[in-house]
């Protein structure tokens, strides 16, 4: 029993962390919305997908963080400094297109 107590309040734990780290290059790369971009160049399209559940479901704001984080850390590979959201989250991935504005 105690084991099951020990187990639930890890995943309560887990549910709340962020596992994904903002690189150097992702750090310069912003999130826009789509009205601030009218003088930037599209690079790309980024797609970022993160686990939704780790034995429990996570919070949406943590989730959307580390898509956020994941995207900005991709759209610095290409040559982007800029990203806005394309889409929702849906099941843990979430599109964005990738800007370079300056």
């Amino acid at each position: 029993m105690l084991r099951y107590i020990w187990l639930i309040g890890l995943a309560i734990c887990l549910s709340g962390c962020t596992w994904v780290k903002l690189t150097e290059a992702g750090e310069a790369v912003s999130v826009a919305e789509a009205d601030a971009i009218s003088e930037c160049t599209r690079v790309g399209i980024v797609t970022a997908r993160t686990g939704e559940r780790i034995i429990t479901e996570r919070k949406l704001d943590k989730v959307n963080e580390e898509l956020h984080t994941l995207a900005r850390n991709e759209a610095a590979n290409l040559n982007a400094d800029t990203i806005v959201p394309l889409s929702h989250e849906t099941d843990g991935a979430q599109t964005f297109t990738a800007y370079r504005c300056h």
